[in-house]
């Protein structure tokens, strides 16, 4: 007798992407998500999503487990008015895959930092008097000036901190953050770019939750990144590390790590998911290992079996081209009789069915 489990229905993610040109320099949005099979809406406005709570809409389904319903993902479209589009979202019925507070703790590495403890470089916020002797980089809570290097991020010594200190402060995106001191690790350099900024051995990596996603070399401007095409088994190591930290702040986020001449491997930045670029990441590879960590969270925290839950997926993949309703039926958990216990491909076509056996 197979185990039985209540029908319960979660819905497909949106993906909520900016359509101005913002992203263009980075994906297209639209087009790598339908590739990939995405399930949900993908739109480029929040009024483009239907309202859960007034007409009763809905998007496609997935019928079992309810763990995350109504979720939206943003693509490069939460800033700079985040919690406005949280409040705008939730009045449809919709929520962010970051809350605000979420987006706020990993935008502000004097939170996360200490968390990470010796995964990432010590990280001073306030009397610069009193911190170690030694080569520094001066950042913004949540940005940087990698473009001006040698004078807006470097401090060689201790002694230099004031100088690149007071530059910072008058600049107008990273003044208002608050700045930040962290001690410098020399990391494994590939190159040197304008102002001498380094172009090291780096990578981006994608987590939902602690399920790693996709990832790819950070350096997108390097002339030779073509030859960094694999993440190194060590950087993703410190990445799950670190993911299993984060994961208990926040849902989707980016590590950044990177090598250092000794050979070790250090995160240098953390960063929310939704305004992240790709770097060399291949979205499709993204967006695809994203819809199935979504749904995967959907089928287990709830009891259904993991070999069940991979069978699930692997049938989505297989007939991701399929145009909603796509839904997964159950056994009534109280007459015992089948209704239905299949995975259902609607669309203009024929109907697909794929039944799996007790």
């Amino acid at each position: 007798m197979p185990q039985v489990y209540p029908e319960l229905s979660t819905y497909a993610p949106a993906i909520l992407y900016r359509g101005d040109g913002f992203d263009g320099l980075t994906e297209d949005v639209a087009a790598t998500s339908k590739t990939s099979g995405w399930i949900g809406p993908v739109v480029d406005s929040r009024t483009s999503l239907p309202s859960l709570v007034e007409s009763g809409a809905i998007p496609p389904i997935i019928r079992y487990p309810e763990v995350a319903p109504r979720t939206v993902i943003g693509r490069y479209s939460v800033l700079p008015y985040y919690r406005e589009l949280e409040a705008d979202l939730a009045n449809l019925g919709w929520r962010l895959a970051n809350t605000h507070a979420q987006h706020e703790w990993i935008a502000n590495v004097s939170q996360w930092a200490p968390l990470l403890g010796n995964l990432t470089p010590e990280t001073y916020t306030s009397r610069w008097d009193l911190v170690p002797e030694g080569a520094y980089i001066l950042k913004g809570e949540t940005n940087s000036r990698k473009d001006k290097w040698s004078t807006h991020m470097y401090a060689p010594t201790k002694a230099d901190i004031p100088r690149v200190f007071a530059r910072l402060l008058e600049d107008s995106l990273i003044g208002p953050q608050g700045i930040v001191a962290r001690r410098y690790y020399p990391l494994k350099r590939l190159g040197v770019g304008i102002n001498d900024m380094p172009f090291v051995h780096e990578y981006r990596l994608f987590y939902w939750g602690t399920t790693y996603l996709a990832g790819g070399f950070y350096w997108s401007s390097f002339e030779d990144s073509e030859k960094y095409t694999e993440v190194p088994v060590e950087a993703l190591q410190v990445g799950a590390a670190a993911a299993s930290i984060v994961a208990e702040h926040a849902q989707f986020f980016v590590i950044d790590v990177a090598e250092t001449e000794s050979g070790d491997w250090i995160v240098i930045e953390l960063n929310d998911g939704q305004m992240s670029g790709l770097s060399e990441t291949d979205p499709v590879a993204l967006y695809t290992a994203l819809q199935d960590a979504y749904f995967s969270d959907a089928f287990m925290l709830r009891g259904l079996p993991p070999e069940q839950a991979q069978r699930l997926l692997d049938a989505m993949r297989a007939h991701h081209t399929a145009p909603p309703p796509f839904q997964v039926q159950v056994i009534d958990p109280i007459t015992r009789e089948p209704r239905g216990r299949e995975i259902v491909f609607g669309g203009a076509g024929p109907r697909q069915r794929q039944v799996f056996g007790g």
